[in-house]
């Protein structure tokens, strides 16, 4: 027998949890920025922070491959350290809306569908 368990908000939309569960019938998992975040700045301070640097690095300076501007460059160099939007948005003097459309040509040109598996792609060439 095949089944998930989680948590939900009660007071979650009818169209949201439709979404949920398109989701997670395609065996991905269903959380929040906030966790997706930390999970992902606990990955990438932990033991292989070095390794994932240094892939990161070489993907980074191959990104003429994936047509990346200057500053979608720059709004990687952030990205990859687990940063918020609203953290990269700060740090380079920027809207968090115009950050949100460099994180969206990233995903387009990476062919990926979130900032996790663009950072997993371009530290272990996967997906």
């Amino acid at each position: 027998a095949s089944g998930f368990r989680g948590y939900i908000n009660t007071y979650v939309t009818k169209s949201l949890f439709h979404e949920l569960l398109n989701v997670v019938m395609k065996n991905d998992i269903w959380a929040g920025p906030s966790l997706t975040q930390r999970l992902m700045k606990q990955y990438l301070a932990g033991p292989l922070r070095r390794d994932v640097e240094q892939d990161i690095t070489h993907v980074q300076h191959d990104s003429d491959q994936y047509g990346f501007t200057d500053r979608e460059d720059e709004v990687l160099d952030i990205l990859i350290t687990g940063a918020s939007n609203k953290e990269i948005a700060r740090e380079l003097g920027i809207t968090e809306r115009t950050i949100k459309a460099h994180v969206a040509s990233l995903l387009h040109k990476t062919g990926t569908k979130d900032r996790v598996l663009l950072i997993l792609k371009l530290a272990h060439q996967t997906a």
